[in-house]
């Protein structure tokens, strides 16, 4: 049984808007992230979510939401933190534009 879902972009706005506490996760390239990303998102290249998301998001039942370009590379990251004892994680399916600028209030 995987551990992840794949959510659409108004699914992922409605996790972001809850009460869940969730976080975001972004694992596009570096200068990806730069031009543009969901307000609050932490950002860990897809080779490094590994070793650096159990130091960065501590709490293995709290809700992460993953996104990258199109979906591949967060349903790989999904499944690496799945491996760790992840267990609400949540994979946008596609790109996730519109959120950018709608999340920590704005």
């Amino acid at each position: 049984m995987p551990y992840y879902q794949m959510i659409s972009v108004p699914q992922a706005y409605r996790l972001l808007h809850g009460p869940y506490g969730t976080r975001i996760l972004d694992v596009r390239d570096s200068w990806a992230y730069e031009e543009g990303h969901i307000p609050g998102a932490v950002h860990v290249p897809m080779a490094q979510v590994g070793y650096r998301v159990p130091r960065l998001m501590p709490g293995r039942q709290r809700p992460i939401l993953i996104y990258c370009q199109g979906g591949g590379k967060s349903r790989v990251a999904a499944q690496v933190l799945a491996v760790l004892g992840y267990r609400k994680l949540y994979c946008i399916d596609g790109f996730p534009r519109p959120l950018f600028g709608s999340a920590a209030g704005n």
